[in-house]
């Protein structure tokens, strides 16, 4: 088993946006301590691939059309929120 000095934070997030956008929210992340980012676009050609190859904490996926397809099907179906209110904790009033 491995320990960390420190513990580790990392995310996931489905983005779409400009630019200058996702660029303002990676860094706002690593700047509050995320040590590794996965995002995820829904366009192939999206210019903020590029961009963020320079981020050796951040890895891009891009989904291929079929699969966006799938997901916006799922996501019609209304089976993706009765999943989440399964696995999601109830959330307090503390924000």
């Amino acid at each position: 088993m491995v320990f960390r000095e420190s513990p580790t934070w990392s995310t996931v997030s489905c983005v779409n946006g400009t630019p200058a956008n996702i660029c303002h929210f990676v860094s706002y992340h690593l700047r509050i301590g995320v040590t590794q980012m996965r995002l995820i676009f829904d366009n192939q050609d999206d210019p903020s691939l590029k961009m963020l190859s320079f981020f050796p904490q951040v890895r891009t996926h891009a989904l291929r059309r079929r699969v966006l397809g799938e997901v916006r099907e799922i996501e019609r179906s209304g089976l993706l929120g009765a999943m989440q209110s399964r696995t999601t904790p109830a959330r307090s009033g503390i924000m």
